[in-house]
């Protein structure tokens, strides 16, 4: 056999197509798999943060309950549930059903884009609303607080609370969540390719 036999023979065969799909599905599997961990990791600091918040604002509740009116007891109230549903809503986005691409190619890649997807809005729509109630909840009890306290006091407290509060969500918008946004488009972008590539 020839040289150019050999040539028309190797061009002849089929390519191996099963093996990239196989390959990215490798790939997929494991940046998702990272992605997941990661996200576990956030969610239990953040559950813990949260509890230590819960205890010290609770103690100061019960500590200092007879001092102050309703809003004061409103305000840890309503902390309290903001902070539980926030915690819900961050729990939302991650995968507890554990599913596996070599199985159902489809409904792996739709249950992973409903979790990115979902994950997405959290970053770009729950957490500023949270921010902003958080605010509002924060304002309540300060006002409350310092209802004895001068003027000045108290324009005083709810600048440095606002700056504070407004300050760390815009620059977090523009660093971490920005990061965190690439990554999931880029995600969400190749679960989009890949979803069309099986349909």
């Amino acid at each position: 056999m020839n040289f150019e036999d050999l040539q028309k023979n190797w061009q002849s065969q089929p390519v191996n197509a099963l093996t990239d799909t196989t390959l990215l599905k490798k790939d997929l599997q494991s940046k998702w798999q990272k992605h997941q961990r990661k996200l576990m990791l956030t969610n239990i600091f953040l559950t813990l943060s949260f509890i230590v918040v819960f205890a010290v604002v609770g103690w100061v509740y019960f500590a200092y309950r007879s001092d102050f009116g309703w809003q004061f007891s409103a305000s840890i109230g309503t902390m309290y549930l903001l902070l539980i549903i926030y915690l819900m809503v961050s729990w939302r986005g991650y995968a507890f059903k554990k599913e596996y691409l070599d199985v159902s190619s489809t409904d792996y890649i739709n249950y992973q884009l409903l979790k990115l997807s979902w994950q997405r809005k959290t970053i770009t729509t729950w957490s500023l609303v949270y921010a902003v109630l958080l605010w509002l909840i924060i304002m309540m009890y300060e006002l409350e607080v310092t209802a004895r306290g001068t003027l000045m006091f108290k324009a005083t407290t709810i600048a440095i609370t606002s700056a504070y509060i407004f300050g760390t969500t815009i620059w977090s918008r523009f660093t971490k969540q920005k990061k965190q946004l690439a990554k999931l488009d880029e995600m969400i972008a190749e679960l989009n390719n890949i979803n069309k590539a099986f349909n």
